[in-house]
């Protein structure tokens, strides 16, 4: 009886909680339904369509292998973060890097990323506390790398007035940049299994490398952007393409679709917009820009993934990740 209520009790709010982020996330995904439902409003489909098909081939093609150097950039990443605990090929951590975008773009809540930390569990043996915090390293990279490539719109383009937002990610940044270095300086905190992690730091040499791989990758998101404003006509500048950069990352801080359908688009297109951009043209940017940094690694990794997925789940576990 005493441990029938004592689970009970320690079940409740697991259910609350649960219930709750459901709700949110509903009520975010109706919004985000009725938002896209009001832009599709203001469309002419017909002037949709003929900017379709007056968008430049070359470009759109340019964009594909670049968003596939995004991917292995990324990759590189993971093989530096990791090169000095755990190492890993380079070409098997490329090949898991396309499988962990399909799984993000099929499954919602970016569940490639977590597909990435089991397999290399599994098969490489690298402890998940490692895992853990080359994953929360790369999140560090992202934002620091999207505040780095965002700060020159304060003076290009100063009439959007993006400076609280650069401020908000700089300080989570730099937030999580001194709680590193304090856990660090604890011992008693730094040798608990759950904080192994942190021994990465101990190399800042192969972490800054790694940093400068997400960089990179960053660079190449922003020359995709440019290529497909020129294929649709847009003008590609520079402010055009962090205006974009930055909003659609904001639009998809919190993950509520699979791949973040619809988010992606509205944040882009609504980029354009703020810069007089006309709907249709940016409506159609949207499409593109996400579109060509989705479909083509599905098709080219879908069936790959299914192949790796099987062959991690039949093989047995590494016997150093116990």
């Amino acid at each position: 009886m005493t441990f029938i209520a004592n689970d009970a009790a320690y079940s409740a709010p697991k259910s609350v909680t649960s219930s709750r982020r459901f709700a949110v996330h509903v009520v975010v995904a109706a919004g985000l339904v009725v938002a896209l439902a009001l832009w599709a409003r203001q469309l002419d489909v017909a002037r949709l369509g003929r900017t379709f098909a007056q968008a430049s081939l070359l470009p759109l093609l340019a964009v594909v292998l670049v968003a596939f150097a995004g991917i292995a950039w990324k990759a590189a990443f993971w093989r530096f973060a990791l090169s000095e605990i755990s190492p890993v090929p380079f070409w098997q951590l490329l090949r898991y890097a396309v499988a962990a975008t399909v799984g993000s773009v099929l499954a919602p809540a970016r569940a490639g990323d977590a597909f990435r930390i089991w397999i290399l569990r599994r098969r490489h043996g690298v402890p998940l506390p490692v895992t853990l915090t080359v994953a929360g390293l790369e999140k560090l990279g992202d934002v620091t790398a999207l505040v780095l490539l965002a700060t020159p719109l304060l003076w290009i383009a100063p009439q959007l007035a993006v400076g609280w937002w650069l401020i908000a990610l700089s300080a989570l940044a730099v937030a999580a940049g001194i709680g590193v270095t304090l856990l660090r300086q604890h011992p008693s905190f730094r040798n608990r299994s759950p904080l192994a992690g942190l021994r990465l730091f101990d190399r800042p040499g192969p972490v800054a490398v790694a940093l400068a791989c997400v960089l990179m990758a960053w660079i190449f998101d922003v020359v995709t952007i440019e290529l497909v404003l020129g294929a649709v006509g847009a003008r590609p500048t520079l402010s055009a393409a962090l205006t974009v950069l930055l909003m659609t990352n904001l639009a998809i801080a919190v993950p509520v679709t699979p791949g973040n359908v619809g988010a992606h688009e509205l944040g882009s297109a609504f980029a354009l917009r703020l810069l007089g951009v006309q709907a249709e043209t940016a409506t159609a940017f949207a499409l593109l820009y996400h579109g060509l940094h989705t479909i083509p690694v599905l098709l080219a990794g879908f069936v790959d993934a299914r192949r790796l997925l099987g062959e991690v789940t039949s093989e047995p576990a590494d016997s150093s990740s116990r």
